[in-house]
């Protein structure tokens, strides 16, 4: 993916995402109640909305991606967040991960 795509996506292609997390959450909390695990795995996380979302609710969130522009813009820092630490996901592979 092109990061012109992905400047594009940053601007015009988030809202879906943003609309769904809490859907998302609310019903896998709903499903698992007390027994709902903390941490997830974000696969083609993309610019990490929904990791962003679940983070604020206090999940441990790893996300997974091939494209490297649209990481760029999940790996970057919003105010007041902790750092995140990027990396292959395996050697030898363009995958990326990002954690916080």
């Amino acid at each position: 993916m092109s990061p012109a795509w992905a400047r594009y996506y940053s601007r015009h292609g988030t809202s879906f995402a943003a609309s769904a997390a809490p859907r998302i959450r609310g019903f896998y909390e709903e499903s698992y109640r007390d027994r709902a695990d903390r941490s997830l795995l974000d696969v083609c996380c993309g610019q990490g909305t929904l990791a962003e979302h679940f983070l604020e609710h206090g999940y441990r969130v790893t996300g997974i991606d091939l494209s490297e522009p649209m990481l760029a813009f999940a790996q970057a820092e919003p105010a007041g967040a902790s750092p995140r630490r990027a990396g292959p996901a395996r050697p030898g592979r363009r995958d990326e991960l990002y954690r916080r």
